[in-house]
């Protein structure tokens, strides 16, 4: 269970949940090229998902945590993490972070970055991450 430092503290995040409105619907159809069955599927996959992964990050085991995040890496889920996956996510991430970063990401920046991850993590040399081999170079 979460823990609060005051009964302010949480009747604060209380009302604030109340009063968020997400956008509606019709908004969406409206701002993105989605039907409303399209629209549908992702809401109620990304509440069951978002639900999920929020519960292992605040209350799972330190496993459970870096299963969740080596899943986030295995991008097509068959159990192992590619340079091409890892690439996506990395490149996904430096995207997110923008232009404005230090130091400033550079062309050669993600696949650096693949590299140096793979050299740590892909303990037998194979070209792959696995679950276990994820979990031993994390914990340690």
């Amino acid at each position: 269970m979460c823990e609060y430092n005051s009964e302010a503290e949480l009747e604060e995040i209380e009302n604030h949940i109340v009063r968020h409105k997400p956008v509606g619907i019709n908004t969406l159809l409206r701002k993105t090229q989605f039907s409303r069955k399209e629209l549908q599927i992702m809401y109620q996959g990304f509440k069951q998902q978002f639900i999920q992964s929020l519960s292992t990050l605040t209350h799972g085991s330190q496993t459970d945590k870096l299963g969740w995040a080596f899943r986030l890496y295995d991008v097509n889920g068959d159990g192992v993490i590619t340079r091409g996956e890892m690439l996506k996510v990395v490149n996904a991430i430096y995207d997110l972070l923008g232009r404005n970063t230090e130091p400033p990401i550079g062309e050669n920046t993600t696949s650096e970055h693949v590299d140096r991850v793979f050299r740590r993590l892909d303990l037998n040399q194979d070209g792959v991450i696995t679950l276990d081999e994820f979990l031993e170079a994390c914990k340690d």
